[in-house]
């Protein structure tokens, strides 16, 4: 029923909508990891190449705060843009 014990659209679950879609998730997209020593990363210059441990055709990982939330492969949208397609969503620590 609405209206009663918070299921209305009240003052405060509006504010409570606003409060949410105003936080800030950093996501990041791994492509892949490398494991240099201290001088060898002192050496690198402007068009240094870093060789990753995992191919092209390897799945990337997506982060949202440090937490690993999906995979998905990488894709050229319009022009020369990379972007990531998802291809697994990862089942969250904080479900059941």
């Amino acid at each position: 029923m609405r209206g009663e014990r918070g299921w209305g659209n009240t003052m405060s679950d509006i504010d409570e909508d606003i409060a949410v879609n105003d936080v800030v998730v950093e996501i990041v997209v791994v492509l892949g990891a490398s494991t240099l020593r201290l001088n060898q990363i002192l050496q690198l210059g402007r068009g240094a190449v870093v060789e990753l441990e995992s191919g092209p055709n390897d799945q990337v990982e997506v982060f949202a705060n440090d937490i690993l939330i999906a995979k998905g492969e990488v894709v050229i949208t319009g022009g020369d843009v990379l972007g990531v397609a998802v291809t697994e969503v990862l089942k969250s620590v904080y479900t059941n």
